[in-house]
């Protein structure tokens, strides 16, 4: 999932997330959610973070980064499963480390950490509307 981060977070993006976090609610297989939401998680006291969280929460879900996942500081990023899973291994490998010195920032250029963890599972694609834009070619779908 992506919310873009030049935007404000809007109550549209909530209701979307809602759809989508509805659609996967009767699903017995696990589920991983995961995305650049660009919201400061790490801000508890942010009205956009606590909304977040509590949709999450309302969904059985968890959220499993923890740190800093933007070069300037910030939880941005997230890795989520279902409250009755085990909690995954979930690394951050620092940007900001990535210094031209060993070409990681040639390799890597992004003001986010890369985030993996391990997934042993059978992906589940949700079908969503096909976007093109003015030139014809498709656009990646992200959650406004």
């Amino acid at each position: 999932m992506y919310r873009p981060g030049s935007t404000s977070v809007t109550a549209a993006f909530f209701a979307e997330l809602g759809d989508v976090l509805d659609s996967l609610a009767t699903s017995t297989d696990p589920t991983v959610l995961v995305g650049d939401v660009n919201i400061r998680l790490e801000r508890t006291a942010d009205p956009n973070a606590v909304e977040f969280s509590e949709l999450l929460c309302g969904y059985g879900l968890v959220q499993h980064v923890s740190g800093a996942t933007h070069d300037a500081g910030g939880t941005l990023d997230v890795v989520c499963t279902r409250d009755d899973l085990p909690p995954p291994i979930v690394d951050v490998i620092d940007v900001v480390s990535a210094t031209p010195s060993n070409n990681l920032r040639h390799v890597i250029p992004a003001d986010h950490g890369s985030v993996s963890t391990p997934i042993s599972s059978r992906p589940i694609c949700l079908r969503l509307p096909s976007v093109t834009n003015n030139s014809g070619q498709r656009s990646t779908v992200t959650i406004s």
